[in-house]
């Protein structure tokens, strides 16, 4: 298998919101530019308001989901499919207090797609 494998944690703090256009600028990234990505981990985000359990008493889009969106479409990034809840971290709390969110995935650009 010839691919490139990135695992980043996505980070929306102390001026590292820009994780890939920092990794664009990168002098590698000319080389892996036309390459099958796969990119995985704990986004701290979640892309689309439906991945949020409250998004129906509070369909919000923030500034990092806002920011986390721009970032996929910059990178040209699709969610791989999956066969799992959709809800990938939750706070364990009782009925009132419980919120869950998918915040995991991986996400592939479209040479993935197109190689396997």
């Amino acid at each position: 298998m010839n691919f490139l494998f990135i695992r980043l944690c996505f980070q929306l703090c102390r001026g590292k919101k820009d994780i890939m256009g920092r990794f664009t600028c990168s002098p590698r990234f000319s080389s892996v530019f036309n390459k099958p990505w796969m990119i995985y981990g704990d986004f701290i985000e979640t892309l689309k308001i439906e991945e949020h359990s409250l998004s129906q008493n509070n369909p919000l889009i923030t500034a990092g989901m806002r920011n986390f969106q721009d970032t996929v479409r910059y990178g040209s990034l699709s969610n791989m499919k999956f066969h799992a809840p959709l809800f990938t971290w939750c706070n364990k709390r009782d009925n009132d207090e419980l919120i869950c969110n998918k915040l995991d995935r991986v996400l592939v650009n479209d040479q993935w797609i197109l190689d396997y």
